[in-house]
């Protein structure tokens, strides 16, 4: 099928973003991409634009390249989860799609997911399909030493990025029972090669080697439906269950022959899944948000209420010379802290967890949390929780280990955030 097509183009936060637009419905649906995609070759994948034809006669779809991929802005260095979820935002802001039913695709699942958590108001349902809240086999080798998982791991992607471009990746996105002519592979191949260079994935996928999301799952308010074949050869089966134990609205459709792919074997099933999902009656909408949260105690809350509106975080006054902040990304959360470091004294802890956030108030047990973790710090010292931590991989912050170990159930470790000159 010949489908039409225009390719529109954004630029915000330092990005440059390539997204696409079909159908005029009300409904928004925004497709969340795996680790590969490129926008509009993906058109000659047989079914794909079918696909979406049909799903655009009942929403409007948006779909996108995340920075580094496709035709969006290319950079070597991978994408942070921060970063990630920011690109959702801006393609919503762009489209005037104030909330919106997020499809999120393989890795996208994981993003979706945390963006859902951590924006409930612009999200009204997730569809999961292939989705995966942490790197498959991660789990399972909790017993090895480190230094001999990074050599594990480091093996693995450089034996995908000497081949890259040779579709193989591609090929295990494909049902089992897909047949592959020389015409076909090829246009896996150039798939491959224009979504993104040998470097550029192998960056991305050493950094989704140490993704994580599951302690944050049980935060997805929104009702879930999550969609997984059996004979997936990618993301295995079992990689579907921690959003089906730890999402309370959730619900899992097991497919049998669509593999890693939407838009082949067994699309139209899975097109009525998502459209008799999206028509459900929603479900009472919970009060709890996922948010980077900062205690700050200090006796200079002029200068600090400043910086925290630079860094568009909400303030909340708990004390006298003590403050709570949320932000909607770990990382502004530390490069606030850092910039507050530079102009005055005080005290800093800095946690991701669940709160209850009203107009003038803050509760929850990410506050209780994160008002210990200050209570710990030393003076001008920003000491963060290994949750917050886990979020901000391929940042260049640079972290500490603190002598402190096992605040509560949910936090192991606490870190203390160097300054950014100085060596870990």
């Amino acid at each position: 099928m010949s489908m039409k097509y225009k390719t529109l183009y954004l630029e915000r936060g330092g990005t440059r973003l390539a997204y696409q637009v079909f159908g005029p419905h009300s409904q928004d649906l925004v497709f969340v991409p795996g680790i590969l995609s490129h926008i509009e070759y993906i058109h000659e994948m047989p079914g794909y634009s079918e696909f979406i034809d049909k799903l655009s006669k009942y929403f409007r779809v948006i779909i996108f390249d995340k920075r580094g991929n496709g035709l969006s802005k290319r950079s070597i260095k991978a994408p942070t989860l921060e970063e990630r979820m920011d690109d959702i935002r801006f393609v919503m802001d762009e489209v005037s799609s104030k909330k919106a039913i997020l499809f999120g695709y393989s890795e996208g699942a994981l993003i979706s997911t945390l963006f859902a958590s951590m924006n409930p108001d612009r999200v009204e349902k997730i569809i999961l399909f292939g989705g995966l809240a942490v790197a498959p086999g991660r789990e399972k080798k909790s017993w090895i030493p480190k230094f001999i998982k990074k050599v594990l791991k480091l093996r693995e992607i450089n034996s995908w990025v000497k081949n890259w471009g040779n579709g193989r990746f591609m090929e295990l996105t494909l049902p089992s029972k897909k047949l592959i002519d020389s015409q076909f592979k090829e246009k896996l191949a150039k798939f491959e090669s224009l979504s993104n260079t040998p470097e550029g994935i192998k960056n991305l996928i050493f950094l989704n080697g140490r993704m994580d999301v599951r302690p944050f799952l049980k935060s997805v308010s929104c009702p879930t439906l999550i969609l997984h074949s059996r004979n997936d050869n990618l993301i295995p089966f079992e990689s579907s269950l921690p959003f089906v134990e730890k999402i309370k609205n959730s619900k899992l459709v097991e497919l049998e022959k669509a593999g890693h792919s939407f838009y082949l074997d067994e699309s139209d099933l899975i097109l009525e899944h998502i459209v008799s999902f999206s028509r459900e009656n929603k479900l009472e909408k919970l009060h709890t948000v996922l948010a980077a949260v900062m205690s700050i105690e200090t006796n200079d809350l002029i200068k600090i209420k400043k910086q925290v509106e630079f860094f568009k975080g909400t303030l909340f006054k708990v004390a006298e010379n003590q403050v709570i902040v949320t932000f909607d990304g770990p990382s502004r959360a530390i490069q606030c802290a850092l910039k507050i470091k530079e102009i005055s004294h005080f005290r800093v802890g800095l946690h991701i967890g669940e709160i209850k956030k009203g107009d003038r108030e803050i509760t929850g047990q990410g506050v209780d949390a994160v008002l210990k973790v200050q209570e710990m710090a030393s003076l001008n010292q920003i000491l963060v929780t290994d949750l917050l931590r886990s979020l901000v991989y391929g940042l260049e912050i640079k972290f500490q280990e603190a002598p402190i170990q096992n605040l509560n159930k949910d936090i192991r470790k606490l870190y203390s955030v160097l300054e950014p000159n100085s060596k870990a």
